[in-house]
């Protein structure tokens, strides 16, 4: 998923520091925060709260919670590491969340939040935003850092969880470096509620007015990682704990810079394994057309697209057009009963979506994904996600890709 900068308002300035314990050559760079920002950027590690029955030691209130069944976690934030009781209350006035925000161990004092589920019969569950406050240490001083922050969970009886999400994202620009500034967001990828060394940088490296801060993103960086702006070769110097502040400083080691996946070039090759274990590659399929597609039986808009790819491969089976699917389920039993249902029999490759090897070499974000390979091996078209209607441009594209025969009179 990705954002339009243009028309935020960045509160952003600059500063070149040549003093103050400031590297010689090192520039640092205002940040604020942005609310607006509220697409997804894949985080690092997603925060799962583990669930107990078992109330934390020395906490109260918990009469007036008028559940028939309660059970309790922790929110642990700042690098103070304040731990916020928590439960999630099953009851009359149906699912809530109470946070022990002002960490008095009482419950009796404060609000509980309703969890809504997100359709009718579905087992996952959104609450209401509340606010939060927690200490961060920035450096030998305390400051209180204000975040909004929501509740998700999945509840049935074969399955019950809860994580939560903040809202916003630090936003800025890496003014005078290189004519026209670059727009970046700074994500507090591990959810500890500050900014440190294993944080994700987002930058609109090629000035699109666009940032991707989707998993595989050729604009996304760890905070270890060098990258380019412009000609320049960076790094982050520091980070401010409460993401107020970002110091950069040339980058004079050696590294390869990233590349942009783009329609036109050689589609990268790869080897996987299908469903009975057996070697599958693009290779295999040379000189055919290529329908690549990366999904999951468990995502709802590839379950959509699935049997669309499935009918235009048989139409053009004749054109020697292969349907080739990539799928990053880790739960094969699930995979299985859902090809096996619907009686679909197509090459399946399995990869792991956070360390396999085909994320990476196409880009590949949100799920479906789907790319187009003519018979030269070429990418002719790529298309993020599904919505009905979408296979009639590929089959149009389809069209465009298939190798043209001439016809010559004597």
């Amino acid at each position: 998923m990705k954002w339009t900068l243009a028309g935020l308002v960045l509160l952003v300035g600059f500063a070149f520091l040549s003093g103050c314990g400031q590297r010689k050559g090192s520039y640092t760079f205002e940040m604020t925060l942005d609310e607006t920002l509220d697409q997804y950027v894949h985080a690092v590690k997603r925060p799962h709260l583990d669930l107990t029955v078992d109330p934390p030691a020395g906490i109260k209130g918990m009469e007036g919670l008028e559940a028939s069944r309660i059970w309790f976690s922790s929110l642990v934030l700042g690098n103070y590491h304040e731990c916020y009781a928590l439960a999630v209350v099953d009851g009359p006035e149906g699912m809530r969340v109470v946070l022990d925000q002002n960490l008095d161990r009482d419950f009796s004092n404060d609000a509980a939040y309703p969890f809504d589920p997100y359709s009718e019969g579905s087992p996952y569950y959104l609450s209401d935003t509340l606010v939060i406050h927690y200490n961060v240490d920035t450096g030998g001083e305390s400051c209180t850092v204000e975040r909004k922050i929501y509740f998700i969970a999945k509840w049935s009886e074969e399955d019950r969880w809860v994580r939560y999400e903040f809202i916003g994202h630090r936003v800025g620009r890496f003014d005078h470096l290189d004519g026209e500034p670059f727009g970046f967001i700074f994500f507090d990828a591990d959810y500890n509620g500050y900014y440190d060394h294993r944080d994700v940088l987002v930058i609109d490296t090629n000035r699109d007015g666009v940032v991707d801060g989707n998993r595989n993103s050729v604009e996304r960086y760890l905070m270890s990682e060098p990258f380019m702006l412009g000609d320049r070769p960076c790094r982050v110097l520091g980070i401010n704990s409460r993401g107020v502040r970002l110091s950069l400083m040339p980058y004079d080691g050696s590294f390869v810079p990233r590349d942009r996946l783009e329609v036109g070039e050689e589609a990268p090759g790869f080897t996987l394994k299908d469903l009975s274990g057996n070697e599958v590659s693009l290779d295999q399929h040379a000189g055919k057309t290529i329908l690549l597609s990366f999904w999951a039986s468990g995502c709802g808009g590839c379950v959509a697209e699935f049997p669309q790819l499935v009918k235009i491969a048989a139409e053009y089976a004749d054109q020697d057009v292969v349907l080739f699917t990539v799928t990053y389920d880790s739960d094969m039993e699930q995979l299985s009963a859902f090809l096996e249902k619907n009686g679909y029999d197509c090459l399946v490759a399995i990869d792991d979506r956070d360390s396999g090897t085909t994320g990476p070499l196409y880009q590949v974000g949100p799920i479906p994904t789907l790319f187009l390979i003519d018979s030269a091996g070429r990418i002719t078209y790529k298309h993020v996600g599904y919505e009905p209607g979408d296979e009639e441009e590929l089959r149009k594209e389809i069209e465009k890709a298939l190798p043209r025969i001439s016809c010559q009179s004597e």
